[in-house]
């Protein structure tokens, strides 16, 4: 299993597919953002100081997951952590959470998610995530910093 920052066109063309899968996913909740704007601007969003992509794969080359990190002044936002059903399971969304938390420095870690995704949000309990606030359907997420998360490796 690996987990990596999408480096070529092909990489990037990975995460664009993933990306898509997760809109058609949750297509019929109409509070969430149109992700054409994050699809359009992929690598220069998400490539740089401003944001961070990871792409995941449960072997070689078969990218089966992905995530965003966007790095505001007070926060990071974790968005988009979509893994294909076939590798649903595997530890592949942990890994891309924690490579997400990883790369947040000292900065809180937000996310938004459904009341329907509740392995998504067991997932990210067990991470440290707690839930800060709940409106039709959506709530939030919000990782602290800690001691702990600040020294791990």
């Amino acid at each position: 299993m690996r987990v990596i920052h999408p480096r070529t066109p092909e990489h990037w063309d990975h995460a664009r597919r993933l990306i898509s899968l997760y809109g058609e996913a949750i297509r019929e909740t109409p509070c969430f953002d149109d992700l054409s704007d994050d699809l359009a601007a992929l690598h220069r969003r998400y490539g740089g100081r401003a944001g961070k992509a990871w792409i995941a794969a449960p072997g070689k080359e078969d990218f089966a997951g992905v995530v965003l990190l966007d790095f505001r002044s007070d926060r990071a936002l974790l968005k988009r952590l979509y893994v294909e059903p076939r590798a649903r399971g595997t530890g592949l969304g942990r890994r891309l959470v924690r490579a997400a938390i990883g790369c947040s420095r000292d900065l809180p870690v937000e996310l938004e998610t459904l009341d329907s995704m509740v392995e998504a949000r067991a997932l990210y309990a067990s991470e440290g995530f707690v839930e800060t606030s709940a409106c039709g359907g959506v709530r939030t997420m919000r990782l602290e910093p800690s001691p702990s998360r600040l020294t791990k490796k």
